[in-house]
């Protein structure tokens, strides 16, 4: 694990002097990228889900709380999947370089969508849905963020543990009780490079960026694999005038490589 943040790091450094003159002639930013103007919002949603269940959702969301560049989401879930999700994101240790973001999910019901085969092999319907009635996660991030937010470095570590209770088709049709519920643990480590060549991070109309991420998952409890996963992944996105994306996206690792190519779709917005 120590070997590969070296790699990343140092592939960072060499990236971020080889790319800081070409960014110089990028397209320049529509608007202040640490905008402070705060905004709130609260929805009640209903939810079904195959093998999950019903119920309703309580949507909370402050941006830019107290005029600052923190955003707070808050998901209150009762019904069949009682529980609670809330993440906190762009917590500025230093203004406009470092900040810190978390999540944070605590669920008495889930669903779980186990394919028999991984990649691109997988049928659509070749999935069983595993129902536990617990799911704890929690990750943090930690992002450098340079040149007005064209470059971005983030490190994170998520943790994970769950139980097992039933397993149903891919409908949520044939439940079978497990007899002795199966607990499972997961740690996952990771990087991601962020290089942002448009005219505004959240809202571009022009320009493209290109997005790597590195991960690593042990086998730490039961229930995980009996082995090290490693995955690497790359993604470049075009924005064109007209507001159609190219995308390409391509990953390998343990499991074997996929490659996704998507061309002309309207831009939805997302920032990866």
């Amino acid at each position: 694990m120590k070997y590969m943040i070296f790699r990343l790091l140092t592939f960072s450094v060499l990236y971020f002097f080889c790319t800081s003159s070409v960014f110089a002639f990028g397209p320049d930013r529509r608007q202040d990228q640490f905008g402070t103007i705060p905004g709130y919002l609260v929805v009640p949603a209903p939810y079904v889900y195959p093998g999950l269940g019903k119920g309703w959702m309580l949507i909370g969301y402050g941006g830019n709380i107290l005029e600052t560049n923190v955003d707070a989401y808050l998901v209150a879930i009762t019904g069949d999947a009682e529980g609670y999700f809330g993440s906190v994101e762009e917590i500025f240790v230093i203004p406009k370089y470092l900040y810190l973001s978390g999540i944070h999910l605590n669920i008495k019901k889930y669903g779980l969508n186990m394919y028999g085969s991984r990649g691109m092999e997988s049928e659509k319907d070749d999935f069983n849905i595993f129902v536990g009635d617990k799911y704890i996660l929690n990750k943090l991030e930690t992002t450098l963020s340079l040149m007005e937010r064209r470059i971005e470095f983030s490190l994170y570590s998520q943790n994970q543990t769950g139980r097992t209770i039933e397993i149903r088709g891919s409908k949520g049709e044939n439940p079978q009780t497990i007899p002795n519920a199966i607990v499972f643990k997961g740690q996952r480590n990771g990087a991601v490079l962020h290089l942002d060549w448009t005219d505004d991070l959240k809202d571009p109309r022009e320009g493209f960026r290109l997005k790597t991420t590195s991960d690593f998952v042990a086998a730490v409890d039961t229930g995980s694999p009996e082995y090290n996963i490693f995955s690497y992944g790359t993604g470049v996105r075009l924005i064109g005038g007209s507001g159609n994306v190219y995308r390409f996206e391509a990953s390998t690792g343990n499991e074997g490589p996929e490659i996704l190519l998507i061309f002309q779709y309207p831009w939805s917005g997302e920032t990866g």
